[in-house]
């Protein structure tokens, strides 16, 4: 799989407006229509966006683009109405020469793709639906819609950001301003304001029970943008659909558990999805860490999670199995590469109280950054995290600096060591629920912790960049 990016061209569409857009991969044709406040060049920086769509394109000519008014095509839009997003799909496809194409439907592209279907029968061949819907009730009622929109156009930044939690409720607090910040980079806030608004006024349903073109509809159980229900609704409004719920809460189908994703698409499709699996050995589970985004693979599955400490706690475990290793090994190894395999023994020099001290200055700073933005969840988070560093420091340091023994480990320092690899597993868990579930049962957490699969699982461990 490729991983260069996609060339954007431009489509001067009927009304004047230039349209960004990319073909890339071979085969069949699978157009992508634009959600929400979509940005070609930015967008194919995630790695679980590429991994998606670039899986797809080694099954099909794969063709996205901006709708006009976010992205790389021109913002001066006017009016943001159904009829314009029809519009721009038929132009795109017809400027292609495309006569068939499947179509993947991420989120609010569902209504206008069905809308298109319904006005051209015969070009659709199958539909795949992500967390989407039929009527904008279905998304929320008016006070929702007039909240939201109101947040937008009153300060951008925090409405990005409540966005961005609804899209992904999990995700640590960096991604969730490089996300936001990718959102505003896509549309303005008027844009964007409206585009909430033809989210929450589209009603598709009569055209959805004449649409005789097969569907798989996809909806992730804990969806908090777009409710499983409407997912359901639509299946049911679809006289040849098929519904499948998938695990995870993340409503955008490039984060969270990807290759699930990809996987049913493309055997949805009747392609082979093994062909697009990425690992770095068939036969060894591997975790790897290339700048802020790791990479893990089990039992021949890969998935993409962004840097916590508790994953770099999680390798050091894996690729120690069956050794005790205390907690003060953890905290002063948690960002260190050469801890991958270091042994067991309990470590509290010097150095490792520079390396408490430090990570205690991190999260003060991480603090005041959290409550400047009114970000509360994380900011009591570091506050855990930097009382329980504050304990272990006295319990190590007596009297005039009087280093102590590690036999003195604060109880509050191996319940937030604890509660990191817990949380890091949860967010597995979520993504690869089989390797959550491994370690789930072989992972033990106290004073010491320690890996203790029931046979030898062979973890390798990489870090590049």
């Amino acid at each position: 799989m490729s991983s260069e990016a996609p060339t954007v061209r431009f489509l001067r569409q009927s009304n004047g407006l230039r349209l960004a857009y990319t073909t890339h991969g071979s085969g069949p044709y699978l157009v992508c229509p634009a959600w929400w406040v979509s940005h070609l060049e930015d967008d194919w920086q995630e790695p679980g966006f590429r991994e998606l769509f670039g899986g797809f394109a080694e099954h099909f000519t794969v063709v996205r683009y901006d709708r006009p008014g976010a992205g790389l095509s021109d913002r001066s839009r006017e009016v943001v109405d159904l009829d314009g997003e029809i519009a721009t799909l038929a132009e795109l496809v017809d400027h292609l020469e495309i006569e068939t194409f499947d179509v993947f439907a991420v989120s609010c592209a569902g209504p206008p793709s069905l809308a298109y279907a319904a006005a051209h029968p015969h070009r659709v061949s199958r539909f795949v639906f992500f967390g989407s819907f039929l009527r904008g009730v279905d998304v929320g009622p008016p006070q929702i819609k007039d909240a939201i929109q109101g947040l937008v156009r009153a300060h951008w930044g925090m409405g990005s950001r409540t966005i961005t939690n609804l899209f992904s409720p999990d995700l640590p607090e960096p991604d969730v301003k490089r996300v936001s910040r990718q959102h505003r980079q896509a549309a303005s806030p008027e844009m964007a304001a409206q585009l909430v608004s033809l989210t929450f006024d589209v009603d598709v349903e009569p055209e959805a029970q004449g649409i005789a073109a097969p569907a798989l509809v996809l909806h992730r159980k804990g969806d908090r943008t777009i409710r499983h229900e409407a997912g359901r609704e639509l299946a049911a409004s679809l006289p040849q659909a098929t519904f499948r719920t998938l695990d995870g809460n993340a409503h955008v189908p490039w984060m969270g558990d990807v290759a699930a994703v990809r996987d049913a698409v493309l055997t949805f499709l009747g392609a082979q999805p093994n062909a697009t699996a990425a690992s770095t050995n068939d036969s060894a589970n591997v975790l790897s860490k290339a700048a802020d985004v790791w990479t893990v693979t089990f039992a021949g599955r890969s998935v993409h999670l962004k840097h916590a400490r508790g994953l770099t706690d999680l390798a050091i475990l894996l690729t120690n199995p069956g050794q005790e290793i205390h907690v003060g090994t953890l905290w002063s190894g948690a960002d260190s590469a050469a801890a991958m395999g270091g042994g067991s023994d309990p470590i509290l020099d010097d150095e490792a109280l520079a390396s408490y001290k430090a990570r205690f200055r991190e999260l003060e700073e991480a603090i005041a950054d959290a409550e400047q933005v009114g970000n509360v969840q994380a900011a009591e988070t570091h506050k855990e995290e930097r009382d329980a560093l504050a304990n272990e420091l006295r319990s190590a340091v007596g009297l005039r600096g009087k280093k102590r023994g590690l036999n003195e480990p604060s109880e509050r320092a191996r319940k937030a060591v604890s509660a990191r690899l817990r949380a890091s597993i949860k967010k597995i868990g979520a993504v690869h629920g089989e390797l959550g579930a491994h370690l789930e049962t072989a992972m033990s957490t106290g004073i010491f912790c320690s890996y203790t699969p029931e046979q030898d699982m062979g973890w390798v461990f990489n870090e590049t960049g």
